[in-house]
């Protein structure tokens, strides 16, 4: 991702399992390059998906300065009428 003349790059991958034809569970890890590792939790409810994620600061900064790891909570709505198929593809 690019913002001005200021970049950032992000890997991660997630895995997802049916706990029923409703309900999903979801967990997952992702690295911001030479900054920051975040593990991801979330459950899915019908059309909504709740997250947790935790931002663990791994640059010099992070090392310097105190209060620098983020607790994130998200609350995400998809309206599958929409979706068409068999796989949904989730978004973050």
């Amino acid at each position: 991702m690019n913002q001005g003349n200021v970049s950032e790059t992000m890997v991660g991958g997630y895995v997802q399992m049916a706990l029923n034809t409703t309900t999903d569970v979801t967990a997952g890890l992702n690295y911001r390059v030479d900054d920051a590792i975040s593990p991801y939790v979330g459950l899915k409810i019908g059309d909504f998906t709740f997250g947790a994620s935790y931002d663990v600061n791994s640059s010099k900064l992070g090392k310097l300065v105190s209060g620098t790891n983020g607790f994130d909570l998200s609350l995400m709505y998809t309206d599958s009428k929409k979706q068409k198929g068999y796989f949904k593809c989730p978004r973050y």
